[in-house]
């Protein structure tokens, strides 16, 4: 009986001394895992706040060319009612070079909201 004690005091010795290596390498992993997380954390964020300003600048560059465009048809509507009050249309040149000016801001927007694009973090823009 006393020899069966024996072997179970060391059986739970050496129980109690893996347990206590299993929980030593455990706290390891934590004590590694812990910082990246935390700068992982710090990073999403950035990234986050990025994507917000990025929006947010898009979205205030849609609403600018959209009132330019906007205003651009005003303009050419009133042309064309005026010209048509003083006995002609707009002819055909005027109507193109119109369009080509419209056309210059709505390229310009796109070229804008795609260089926004393009300034991620994370990605790059080849074009």
């Amino acid at each position: 009986m006393a020899s069966q004690l024996g072997d179970f005091e060391a059986k739970e010795l050496n129980f109690n001394l893996v347990m206590g290596t299993k929980a030593k390498e455990l706290q390891g992993i934590v004590q590694e895992v812990e910082p990246n997380k935390q700068t992982l954390i710090e990073e999403y964020d950035r990234e986050m706040k990025s994507n917000e300003q990025r929006l947010g600048s898009i979205q205030k560059l849609v609403l600018e060319y959209s009132n330019a465009f906007e205003s651009k048809i005003k303009d050419f509507n009133l042309l064309e009612s005026g010209s048509a009050m003083g006995g002609g249309a707009l002819g055909e040149g005027e109507r193109r070079g119109w369009l080509q000016v419209t056309d210059v801001v709505f390229v310009s927007a796109a070229a804008t909201v795609v260089m926004l694009d393009c300034v991620s973090p994370r990605e790059s823009c080849d074009t």
